[in-house]
């Protein structure tokens, strides 16, 4: 039931979830209340990996991978959405029979032109493989999918991935990978960026560790300002106590100026019981970021809901709990408008899907 979140430069929100093989999605301005669901795809589409994105007209797409199983070697759908149209009939977009998808996400730049970044298992054995290449091409507003370029392919990578692109095209993509060895797992969460019409960027790295020393990351993502060319990546690591003094469970890192800095950031301590399972990360034209997580207590196992503000100049805010109920982990997402007006949307464990609006 995993949920995808986009808002369009109107400031309308829209929410796309999976209940079975069915794609639902509503829709909602800042102060306004949720559409009934519109069916986006009637059955047949994977129950994780999807994504949202819309041009300055307000039209856009939703992808996701087509097979309902994983792994699975199969092909990359999606469905176009046209202002007082409405949701088109779903199409295959990318069926490569090398490559099979178990992740799809997109963005999309004010003039329509897509980025859609993709992971998934190496299938030209004809059977999934063990390596988890993650791949980009070019989507136009007909569907068409063009220039597949491979962005990584090495140990595993996870689909738990984040994708996120501005009004003039350019994007960036938070991937981790990760591996094992006998005594432990190691990993790497980074980001890779690209200006619109040229290459792709080397990783920066957000998080990393070697030889089972400390918990690897397990989750990145990445919110990109929607005109004025900033970023910001945030990465959590599984759990465990820090190793030493400088040791912390969450980074982040702000690109401006066409670069990222040369070193993260801690977001704050945390305390060594407190797990990470589920971040996500929006960011404003005025470079203010907010930060949605979920907490587990190691030791007491209560889960909550947790929202700060990166106010430039001054730092994190403290954190307020918008819910103690616990979200399913990876259910977790953030979205803000061009006015600052926020959305948080989580799924809690008995399946029900929660909203807070927050400016």
């Amino acid at each position: 039931m995993a949920g995808a979140l986009a808002v369009d430069p109107a400031g309308i929100f829209t929410l796309a979830w999976a209940e079975g093989n069915t794609i639902l999605a509503v829709r909602s301005t800042a102060g306004g209340a949720w559409s009934s669901p519109a069916t986006v795809l009637a059955a047949g589409g994977a129950s994780n990996g999807r994504s949202l994105a819309f041009d300055a007209s307000g039209s856009g797409w939703a992808v996701w991978p087509s097979s309902a199983t994983s792994p699975s070697c199969g092909s990359v759908s999606g469905a176009r959405f046209v202002p007082g149209t409405g949701w088109s009939a779903a199409r295959v977009l990318s069926a490569d029979p090398s490559f099979g998808a178990v992740a799809a996400k997109i963005v999309v730049a004010s003039s329509g032109a897509g980025t859609l970044v993709l992971s998934g298992n190496d299938c030209s054995s004809g059977a999934p493989g063990s390596t988890g290449p993650v791949e980009s091409a070019s989507l136009d507003t007909a569907g068409n999918v063009t220039g597949t370029v491979e962005l990584l392919n090495g140990s595993f990578s996870t689909p738990n991935f984040a994708l996120a692109g501005n009004s003039a095209g350019d994007a960036h993509a938070a991937i981790v990978s990760y591996g094992y060895f006998v005594d432990g797992a190691f990993g790497t969460s980074m980001v890779l960026s690209k200006h619109a019409g040229s290459a792709w960027s080397l990783p920066f790295t957000l998080l990393s560790n070697s030889l089972g020393f400390n918990f690897p990351p397990v989750v990145a993502r990445v919110a990109a300002a929607p005109t004025s060319g900033g970023a910001i990546a945030v990465s959590a690591a599984a759990n465990g106590p820090p190793v030493g003094p400088g040791e912390r469970l969450l980074q982040f890192a702000q690109f401006s100026a066409g670069a990222w800095p040369s070193s993260p950031s801690f977001v704050r301590p945390e305390a060594p019981d407190v797990l990470n399972p589920a971040i996500d990360v929006a960011l404003d034209d005025l470079g203010r970021a907010t930060l949605l997580r979920s907490e587990v207590s190691d030791l007491s196992q209560s889960q909550q809901v947790l929202l700060a503000r990166l106010v430039p100049g001054f730092g994190w805010t403290p954190d307020v709990a918008l819910s103690n109920s616990g979200p399913v982990e990876g259910q977790i997402r953030v979205a803000l408008d061009r006015d600052g007006h926020g959305l948080a949307v989580w799924i809690n464990r008995d399946g029900s899907v929660s909203a807070r609006r927050f400016q």
